[in-house]
């Protein structure tokens, strides 16, 4: 898991239960990305209209309770996503995410991406590319 944004307090969190019905985050992100695009924010506008974000409540060992946005997604989204957040650029898009939430009511203190693994295809399964060579096991 990579966290993207940290709004303010203890840097530990954890998710405390199901996020928001799917057609409130959709109200939510929609009005978020019109107001941030409204602004100039393409970047932001564009990550936060990409990326399957739902507002999940949370916590931490202080007992501060919070909500997050959060997303899990396949690699090639991952690495996007992880590697904007990792630029200047991509730092202030976030920044600018969290704080476009809050003014819209959704006090969000952690924006967070995790790799959601994928499947075995089958043909991998059945081709047993998994499996080691006799002359592998014996090294």
């Amino acid at each position: 898991m990579v966290t993207l944004y940290h709004g303010y307090g203890a840097t530990d969190f954890y998710a405390t239960g199901p996020g928001r019905p799917a057609d409130e985050v959709a109200r939510v992100k929609f009005n978020a990305v019109q107001l941030l695009k409204k602004r100039g924010d393409a970047l932001a506008a564009r990550l936060l209209d990409a990326v399957p974000f739902e507002i999940l409540p949370g916590s931490n060992q202080n007992g501060d309770e919070f909500e997050m946005l959060s997303a899990s997604v396949l690699l090639d989204q991952y690495e996007e996503v992880r590697s904007k957040g990792e630029s200047t650029e991509g730092q202030t898009a976030f920044k600018h995410i969290g704080q476009t939430l809050k003014e819209l009511g959704s006090y969000i203190r952690f924006i967070v991406v995790d790799l959601r693994l994928a499947d075995v295809p089958k043909q991998v399964i059945q081709g047993n590319q998994f499996s080691l060579k006799e002359s592998e096991i014996n090294k």
